[in-house]
């Protein structure tokens, strides 16, 4: 099977609207594509599953990242290759060793990323900001940027 243990730009990943983790663990996220803003998706540890084999891959291109120095760490995020996608990983800074790669078919591609508290923060080409905890813990706030 295909591994996904660490993201460089550009790489392929596979299709799962959730977290990704390099052993092949997905903590799905109940995404959907017509949504009132704000919301607050939660993240579903309690049905972990596996990557299905079968899963499809698609192309990625990084458009933004951000770098926490301290806790060395870096935040790539951008588009995949099916037009309404986008993703977030979060790598260790040295090596590029995968966290966890966020992959959602819903969401539209993200051009910038940065670091808050607790949080990486993304925001995508809808003047969507999207708040994801670094634990991948809790839920993803969704809230729009328009008319800031």
């Amino acid at each position: 099977m295909k591994q996904l243990a660490h993201y460089h730009d550009d790489d392929e990943v596979p299709v799962a609207n959730g977290f990704l983790f390099a052993d092949g663990t997905v903590f799905a996220v109940d995404a959907v594509a017509i949504r009132a803003l704000p919301l607050s998706l939660p993240i579903r540890r309690d049905a972990a599953a596996r990557l299905d084999e079968a899963a499809p891959w698609t192309s990625t291109t990084a458009v933004a990242a951000a770098v926490d120095a301290d806790a060395g760490l870096i935040a790539v995020a951008g588009e995949g290759g099916m037009g309404a996608d986008g993703f977030v990983a979060l790598c260790e800074l040295r090596g590029r060793a995968l966290k966890w790669l966020l992959f959602l078919d819903c969401c539209n591609p993200f051009e910038a990323v940065e670091f808050a508290p607790g949080r990486i923060v993304a925001s995508n080409n809808l003047r969507e900001r999207w708040s994801i905890p670094i634990d991948a813990r809790g839920a993803i706030e969704v809230a729009s940027l328009r008319g800031r």
